[in-house]
């Protein structure tokens, strides 16, 4: 919630003549004045008159730095041995190549078992953004064979558990023997041009998976065996398998072509676990037995051992930007360039390991996934390991695979898998070199060198190779604790520190001034540099020290500065000095004049922990507990949590590109400046679930060097992150709708008779058109009007931001709004009319725009009654009736007609007949008027239910006419008692049948649509009757006055719509108005309001409606009138109930005397 606070002190336009003083009460007993000028007596001291200060050089202690990343070693390099094996297909040994049609066995899939899958996790000594899921966040095994992203950026994941996974970021998806899936031991799984998912199985050969059901080709499928390992697809789209038996086969037009090698000497070909093309599309595969083979699709030659590999047995290998051959062996790694290898040899100091598979990345790095030694990344100079000491889970490494977004998923085994995000946040310990993990200050020289102020290592610098230490050293720094640092306009270093005073760092020598050179306390907390060159010390324990190079100029207690902890100090475009006091607000020193600035004129808080002004102009102050402050000269803007900020404690700030880097107590929070000046707020957070391993940062340790990496110092790290990697504006998530339950049941749309019973008795395979591929969710569904609970599953994959990834929904024809923005992957419909839909989902993380809407079209159909051919049904009925009337009435008449012409001979009896028959009419309709009144007596609560639900009341009930057009109606709800008064257009039998309407209007508002609130009830029976009306021709304009009431115990909730409702309370009366505007057509229509009153014992409501007030009558044949009518109550409102009714029938007959009852009359009074 932003809010704007017009300070009564304009800190930039202060006057001691116009500002209204506070007086704060300080540490030491003074009173300091805010809100106006004051002037502090400053203590000057001449360091000439003080002891010298110590001027010193140290040695500093070296430390190498501790790093994941290495100098590449000398890589050896041969040229290739002798000559290279050649095969040809049908000469010499090698046999003719064998075509078989492709015949696979299908099998039917049925619906994958969805679970819920946890977000990915870090581990606790994580120093890079390495995320992990293991069986404990939904894994079925912890050892993976094999990863894939596939084109909707779902990973199917191949483990030592049963079947396959399929993981989208929400859910888990298994497909094992149950679902259809076969095998146990998946080497490879890939993804065709068609869209096709493949996976090779070492028992059960090649399994395809359309989306809608697996094919499997095993040997008797002609592949040429059931032991594949490997698969790839050339630039003509043929498949190409790799076979345990050395068979290389291809898929072309339906027709397998094998290619065989078991007639190699002195040894066979093996199994071929890798296959590649080239940019000629030319084949290249790895063997377990002779090597590297190559075919030109005319001949076969072999790169083996005896030509130069360090080892036959190649686990992986793939081609990098520049056409070379990277191979993972057995026995380490090598590259082919032409006829050249290159030879990463342990001798020369390159860690051993076994390669078990090899990727190139977007930009032309070579990853590796080693069988001990973790991840390595293979860059031109360098190298870097992943692995168990910095975030892997495990350094046995199977399977790797890039995702879209550039992320690294490494399969381990018996770790699950790993996703290793370059670009994310990394941290530094004191296992890395630092002589202390917590950073206090952090500031960079002109010589690019880095300086830590640290908490129990002292004062450290980063040369980027190595860490020198100044402190704890015999003959460094004494001090083991620095708090504050800064670099002035001249290239000097200083340096505050715990309990001895400040060090100055120029030509490689510090010098010392403690308060024995004038330093008011001898811990320093900040340290600026004012425009004219001048120091500016703030003090842990109260005060400023200005230092001009001759002397000190002291702002401490006794001389009436604020006696507490200085946090920060910064001199803004105006020259003013801002001075953040513990407990005080802010200090603003301007031409030798202060002004003490605090919540009294406008601050959030008098805790402001830093300082920061924007390239604008203008200045932000971070708090503890109150959030940020914005002055813009002007007035303070506060924005807290509620906003959208991650903590309201903000320990740093820092500017990058128009955006705030707040360092909060729960992590980073990163403000657009520019939604400063709107209503939304647009804040990215980012915490755990982002890479951060310590959310809580130090105060004011931040800092931006010019390669715009920005670190900041926490509770146990040294965290940073590489701006120019960091996108705040990435491509929204990809989104799937992933399910579809109807009436709370999870349906298999691909074999219905496995759904629930209730499910499978209204649905069959007509409902829907066919299932879409690799979804378990229908196109073109027609649902039964009964089957209308409808809970729909998405996700939107962001392998970045799993856990941010946010929803909005809407269902047309249905919702008006998209739904209010939700972390929730699934949205739930109940109770859906029939009629055509189309439901609407997008997504999005704070990171990106929305996405595209997915839309999902359906139909409910009507019940047979609502059907079109019901309704022909009704419309030949009523015809028929019609007709039926008309011939009687017809024929009745003409009846008539001959009766009174036989009787026009006796003109007495005919005129008897006549007069007889005029009294039956008139009979009837006294009839049909009292059968009137009993009904809307029936619909009038009995007076046993109003004495049962109100115990002390009366209802005053006078029609004008037999029937009217007030009524009094109750109800009894789970919140309460709701009862009204209501007066109808008109009286009598036109006021009746309008009061039927409202009647039903409010029963249904109630029963049918679940409202207790007595405002949003009024709402509701006002669109009611006006849908009532409008069935007619002519606009009616008729409607109804009503006073309605909630009431439980002593709290009642009323709204009106016209009528008031009144409360006598100690003979006094309390008048809360209504809206002015009735139930039914109206020009200004607005919602009604419900008011909240408390009640008292003893207290009578009373409602009624215009009736008793309107009547004539007195001596002078006037109306009543509203305020002579309160008078009234007040005589008779300690009576009891049953004696006020009494009492109001005999005043209104007296009133009225022999005049006309005007209008219906209705009260009614309840005592609580």
């Amino acid at each position: 919630m932003g809010c704007t606070s017009n300070s009564s002190s304009n800190p930039s336009e202060s006057s001691e003549e116009t500002i209204d003083s506070v007086t704060l009460v300080a540490q030491n007993g003074d009173t300091i004045t805010t809100g106006q000028l004051i002037t502090f007596t400053p203590e000057f001291i001449d360091i000439d008159t003080m002891p010298a200060s110590n001027t010193f050089e140290i040695e500093p202690f070296i430390t190498p730095k501790e790093s994941n990343t290495y100098a590449m070693p000398q890589i050896d390099t041969i040229d290739l041995i002798g000559e290279l094996t050649i095969e040809i297909p049908g000469e010499g040994n090698m046999p003719e190549v064998t075509d078989t049609i492709a015949s696979p066995e299908k099998i039917e899939c049925t619906m994958g078992l969805k679970t819920k899958a946890d977000q990915p996790a870090f581990m606790d000594n994580a120093l890079f953004d390495i995320r992990y899921l293991k069986t404990d966040q939904g894994l079925t095994g912890s050892q993976i064979f094999a990863l894939h992203e596939d084109k909707n950026g779902n990973i199917w994941i191949a483990s030592n558990g049963e079947g396959i996974l399929k993981y989208n970021g929400t859910d888990f998806t298994l497909f094992g023997p149950k679902q259809g899936f076969p095998a146990k031991d998946v080497a490879e799984i890939f993804e065709d041009s068609e869209g096709n998912i493949w996976f090779t199985s070492i028992t059960f050969g090649a399994i395809k998976y359309d989306g809608q059901e697996f094919s499997m080709y095993g040997e008797r499928s002609g592949i040429g065996g059931n032991n594949v390992f490997s698969i790839a697809e050339d630039h003509d789209n043929n498949l190409w398998f790799g076979l345990g038996n050395g068979t290389l086969t291809k898929l072309e037009e339906g027709r397998f072509y094998q290619y065989h090698f078991d007639h190699m000497q002195p040894r066979a070909a093996g199994k071929i676990e890798v296959i590649n093309f080239d940019s000629n599309n030319e084949v290249w595969f790895g063997t377990n037995q002779v090597g590297l083979g190559h075919f030109d699709h005319n001949s076969f030659e072999f790169y083996t051992k005896e030509n130069g590999l360090i080892d036959a047995r190649v686990h992986d290998f793939t081609f990098d930007n520049s056409g070379k051959i990277w191979m993972g062996t057995e026995n380490g790694l090598e590259v082919l360039d032409g006829d050249r290898l290159y030879k990463y040899r342990y001798s020369n100091g390159f860690p051993r390991f076994l390669c078990r598979q090899v990727i190139c990345d977007d930009e032309g790095n070579i990853w590796i996934a080693s069988h001990s030694k973790g991840v390595v990344k293979m860059e031109q100079d360098s190298y870097s390991i992943y692995n168990t000491t910095n975030g892997l889970t495990n350094d046995a490494v199977l399977s790797l695979h890039q995702g879209t977004k550039g992320d690294i998923w490494a399969g381990t085994y018996g770790g699950g898998f790993c996703i290793i995000n370059e670009n994310g946040f990394q941290h530094k310990t004191k296992d890395n070199g630092l002589p202390s993990s917590r950073i206090w200050s952090i500031l960079e020289d002109e010589n690019g060198i880095v300086w830590y102020a640290t908490e129990g290592g002292g004062l450290c610098s980063y040369d980027g190779t190595n860490y020198s230490s100044y402190s704890h050293r015999e003959g460094g720094l004494p001090a083991p604790i620095i708090i504050s640092s800064f670099k002035d306009s001249k290239g000097s270093l200083w340096f505050g520190a715990y309990g001895y005073g400040v060090y100055k760092y120029e030509n490689e020598t510090f010098t010392q001034f403690h308060s024995k050179q004038g330093v008011t306390m001898p811990g320093v907390s900040a340290i600026e540099e004012d425009s004219e060159g001048n120091m500016w010390f703030g003090c842990m324990w109260g005060g400023i020290s200005v230092f001009d190079g001759e002397k000190f100029t002291n702002y401490k207690g006794k001389n009436g500065f604020p006696d507490a902890f200085v946090w920060d100090v910064h001199e803004d475009v105006n020259e003013n000095m801002w001075v953040a006091v513990d407990g005080y607000g802010l200090v603003k020193f301007k031409d030798e004049k202060a002004e003490v600035i605090t919540t009294n004129e406008g601050l959030c808080s008098n805790n402001i922990m830093s300082i920061h002004e924007d390239k604008e102009g203008n200045l932000w102050f971070g708090s503890y507990g109150n959030g940020l402050d914005r002055w813009d000269g002007t007035n303070f803007k506060n924005f807290s949590v509620e906003d959208g900020l991650g903590s309201d404690n903000i320990w740093s700030i820092k500017e990058h590109e128009n955006k705030l880097w707040l360092g909060t107590a729960s992590g980073l929070s990163v403000v657009d400046i520019t939604s400063t000046k709107t209503d939304s707020l647009e804040v990215i957070r980012l915490g755990k679930n982002q890479g951060l391993i310590d959310i809580d940062f130090l105060g004011n340790s931040v800092h931006l060097n010019e390669e715009n990496e920005m670190s900041w110092g926490t509770g146990y790290y040294l965290t940073s992150l590489d701006l120019d990697d960091f996108s705040s504006e990435a491509a929204p998530p990809l989104l799937q709708l992933n399910g579809l339950e109807l009436n709370g049941y999870e349906v298999n749309y691909r074999n219905i008779q496995e759904s629930d019973e209730s499910v499978v008795q209204k649905l069959n395979e007509n409902s829907f058109d066919k299932v879409i591929d690799f979804e378990n969710l229908p196109e073109g569904l027609t649902l039964p009007y009964d089957v209308n609970h409808l809970t729909f599953h998405f996700s939107g994959i962001d392998w970045a931001n799993t856990s941010e990834v946010q929803y909005s929904y809407k269902m047309e024809h249905l919702d008006e709004n998209w739904s209010q923005v939700t972390s929730s992957s699934s949205a739930e419909y109940r109770n859906m009319p029939y009629g055509d839909y189309t439901f609407k989902v997008k997504t999005k993380t704070p990171w990106s725009e929305w996405s595209d809407e997915l839309s999902y079209a359906f139909s409910i159909t009507p019940p047979w009654w609502h059907s079109w051919w019901a309704r022909v049904l009704y419309v030949i009925c009523a015809l028929v009736l019609i007709w039926f009337v008309l011939k009687q009435r017809t024929k009745k008449l003409l009846k008539r007609q001959k009766e009174l012409e036989e009787e026009v001979a006796i003109a007495t009896d005919e005129i008897r007949q006549q007069k007889d028959a005029i009294e039956v009419q008139h009979e009837e309709i006294r009839d049909s008027i009292n059968y009137a009144k009993r009904i809307q007596t029936a619909i009038l609560p009995p007076a046993k239910l109003v004495d049962q639900l109100l115990k002390d009341t009366f209802v005053y009930y006078k029609p004008k006419d037999v029937v009217a057009g007030d009524f009094y109606w109750m109800e009894e709800i789970e919140e309460g008692v709701l009862f009204a008064a209501a007066d109808c257009t008109g009286h009598g039998v036109p006021g009746a049948m309008v009061s039927v309407i409202c009647n039903g209007a409010l029963n249904r508002a109630v029963r049918e649509f679940k409202l207790t609130k007595p405002g949003d009830i009024l709402d509701k029976t006002r669109e009611i009757v006006i849908q009532e009306f409008e069935k007619s021709e002519e606009e009616v304009k008729d409607g109804m006055d009503i006073a309605l009431c909630l009431l439980n115990g002593n709290k009642l909730q009323y709204a009106g719509a016209n009528n008031a409702l009144w409360i006598m309370r100690d003979e006094e009366l309390i008048e809360i108005k209504a809206d002015k505007q009735p139930i039914g057509k109206f020009d200004a229509e607005k919602s009604f309001t419900t008011h909240d009153v408390d009640l008292q014992k003893g207290d009578v409501i009373y409602l009624f409606s215009d009736g008793y007030a309107d009547q004539f009558g007195g001596e002078k044949g006037k109306k009543l009138k509203a305020s002579n009518f309160k008078k009234y109550l007040k005589t008779i409102s300690h009576l009891s109930m049953r004696e006020q009714s009494t009492e109001l029938d005999k005043a209104f007959e007296n009133w009225k005397g022999s005049l006309e009852q005007l209008d219906d009359v209705c009260v009614i009074g309840v005592r609580v």
